[in-house]
């Protein structure tokens, strides 16, 4: 009996699966016993089956069964009982489950399947088989069939959104999408006029307007910031995609749109106006602010030793555009987050259509959610998968390539800008405020990796500067030709960052990522050089031409060369790195005068103190210099 068994639930799971043909034949002589013969044959591999041929196919073996077989064998009622187990194990995991349609218009087939499983069972395993005391399992997983097809949809619905995400990269499917940015939103100096102005005015010229610009936040650099909140879209602020051709190793190099050669030379004077052949094919350039030289105004009467390197700070030019002038950025997006995108739009749209139909209505549990909602709740699934996923599988690209780790910084805040998009009335509660959790992760992931780059190229830097060992001992010529090799690397380690994310981030995210890198190497000059205890003529000298090295690194924020620099806007030191490298060579009379004038305002008193120390012999001229910075920066009126 156990091999009958066998064999017969062996046939279950096999014509449940597989296609194929079914027949029986009967001989039945004119004399002797009668031949009843079932016969099984296989399709072509290629040939696929309905379910409601498969679900026949049980029918016919369970009909001749029935009818030659078990009602001759002797005490046959265990042996039928036992047959209903696995016979309801092949209709689910064999047939129902795995026919479950991956669209809404396999439904309707579907559903007819289903009624004929439930048909099916009740005839077979209470008449056939003769077990009405068993649950009817197919009966009661049909009764449930839309909460079933909803997640078989989830898991078709994440698969897909892995493979995307594990994709290898690929270039050519990127776009450019461009931002329109109100004028006003973009850091720049405000003209001054010639009259007297206060220290602070004098040594920075924009200090208000940074101040302005920082309270704005990130968002407004992008020109994003009226879209934080969704539901209100301010007119002036839009963003809008567009697809280009993206560049290519093959058509042109990320060099050439700067002009720029890693071996060249540096240019110590900063003069690297080539390198800023305009890279965004833009017609309009940003509004300039000036990096003013390293002078003072020249007084009607002369003041006490008036330094001969100092004449008159130079005035910032007027903006050259309009009051209603808009600036237009773009920024680079991976062809991979568009697809998320379209899917998570899919998948909202089937969740309506499945809702709005009423096709599952009947076979709903009344226990579950609405019809729609597994499905609907996907979508945020699809990106948390996304964003959990991709920095792993990307891991050794994104940690290699700025240019990735910033697209990837793009592409998290372009999901950001187009999940504002999605509207409260189209979408069910829940899956709306799961994608609104979305939407602030994104934000989120993407200022974090655009700082997390910034940090690692700092960090480069710092690494390179280590070997300079603190600028100590630059009037031996070995320790000399070190230090100007890390500044050299330095440099040219921020023009190579500054080749890999130009043509990915718009210009303001662009400037502020190269302004970062720059200010941290100027950050941990001041800090080396202002420490030194003690520096001979000879040594600042030197000193000041290594500082002269990284002025030319105000190239990098020249886009018109009849313009003036920005680069006061996104180095926030740099007028205290210029001043220093001045101070270096100036004479004491010279630095009392640029205190007094308050130009050295972002000098810590202590910080002027010991340079004041390292530079001069102690005399009483040095004492009362240094009396005289103690008492702290002079107040103008």
């Amino acid at each position: 009996m156990s091999t009958l068994r066998r064999d017969i639930t062996t046939l279950f799971d096999y014509l449940s699966r597989q296609p194929a043909t079914v027949q029986t034949e009967s001989h039945v002589p004119l004399a002797g016993d009668s031949e009843y013969k079932l016969l099984i044959f296989p399709a072509p591999p290629n040939e696929s089956s309905s379910p409601s041929s498969r679900l026949n196919n049980l029918s016919t073996l369970l009909s001749f069964l029935n009818g030659h077989l078990l009602a001759s064998l002797p005490s046959n009622a265990g042996l039928q009982r036992s047959l209903c187990k696995p016979l309801t194990a092949a209709l689910l995991d064999k047939l129902l489950i795995p026919s479950l349609p991956s669209s809404i218009e396999g439904l309707p087939a579907f559903l007819e399947v289903t009624r004929q499983a439930v048909q099916f069972e009740g005839e077979y395993m209470g008449h056939v088989l003769g077990d009405s005391s068993r649950d009817k399992e197919v009966e009661v997983w049909a009764k449930a069939v839309a909460g079933h097809y909803e997640r078989k949809r989830r898991v078709d619905l994440l698969e897909r959104a892995r493979k995307i995400t594990v994709r290898e990269e690929d270039d050519s499917s990127a776009f450019r999408v461009e931002v329109v940015t109100p004028q006003d939103l973009i850091k720049k100096q405000e003209p001054t006029d010639e009259r007297a102005v206060s220290p602070e005015e004098a040594a920075w010229g924009f200090e208000d307007e940074i101040n302005e610009d920082a309270g704005a936040g990130e968002a407004d650099e992008w020109g994003f910031g009226d879209e934080v909140e969704p539901e209100i879209v301010d007119d002036n602020v839009a963003s809008e995609s567009i697809q280009v051709d993206p560049p290519t190793e093959d058509t042109e190099d990320p060099e050439d749109a700067w002009d720029l050669d890693d071996d060249e030379p540096v240019d110590v004077n900063g003069d690297n106006s080539s390198a800023w052949d305009d890279s965004w094919g833009e017609t309009e350039t940003l509004v300039t602010s000036t990096s003013p030289q390293i002078q003072s105004p020249i007084p009607v009467a002369p003041p006490p030793p008036t330094p001969a390197m100092i004449s008159s700070i130079q005035d910032k030019p007027s903006p050259s555009h309009p009051q209603g002038y808009v600036e237009k950025e773009t920024y680079l997006v991976s062809g991979r987050v568009q697809e998320l995108m379209w899917l998570v739009q899919d998948t909202l749209r089937e969740s309506n259509e499945l809702s709005s139909s009423g096709i599952l209505s009947p076979y709903a549990s009344t226990s579950s959610s609405p019809i729609g909602t597994w499905i609907s709740q996907t979508t945020a699934s699809v990106l948390d998968l996304y964003r959990a996923l991709y920095p792993v599988a990307a891991f050794a690209l994104l940690e290699s390539s700025p240019k990735y780790s910033m697209r990837f910084s793009n592409d998290c805040w372009w999901l950001y800008q187009e999940l504002a998009h999605i509207k409260a009335q189209d979408t069910p509660s829940g899956a709306y405020d799961k994608l609104k959790d979305c939407q602030e992760r994104f934000k989120v992931l993407a200022d974090s990796w655009f700082e997390e780059t910034v940090d690692s190229q700092s960090q480069k830097v710092n690494d390179i500067l280590d070997s300079a060992e603190g600028f100590v001992g630059t009037t031996d010529q070995e320790r000399f030709d070190v230090c100007e090799a890390a500044v050299n690397q330095v440099l040219q380690n921020v023009r190579r960052f500054a080749q890999q994310v130009k043509l990915v981030l718009a210009k303001g995210k662009y400037y502020q990522a190269v302004g970062g890198v720059v200010n941290s190497a100027l950050s941990r000059i001041l800090d080396d050089v202002l420490a030194l205890p003690d520096v001979t003529a000879e040594e600042s000298h030197k000193l000041s031409e290594l500082c002269h090295i990284l002025a030319a690194s105000e190239g990098l924020f020249v886009e018109d060369p009849a313009q003036p620099s920005f680069v006061v806007a996104y180095v926030p030191l740099w007028l205290k790195f210029s001043y220093l490298s001045e101070l270096l060579e100036a004479s004491i009379a010279d630095i009392s005068y640029l205190f007094e004038e308050g130009a050295l305002v972002d000098f810590e008193i202590s910080e002027l103190v010991n340079l004041v120390r390292a530079l001069f012999a102690d005399t009483q001229l040095r004492t009362n210099t240094i009396n005289k910075l103690m008492q702290g920066h002079p107040v103008h009126s």
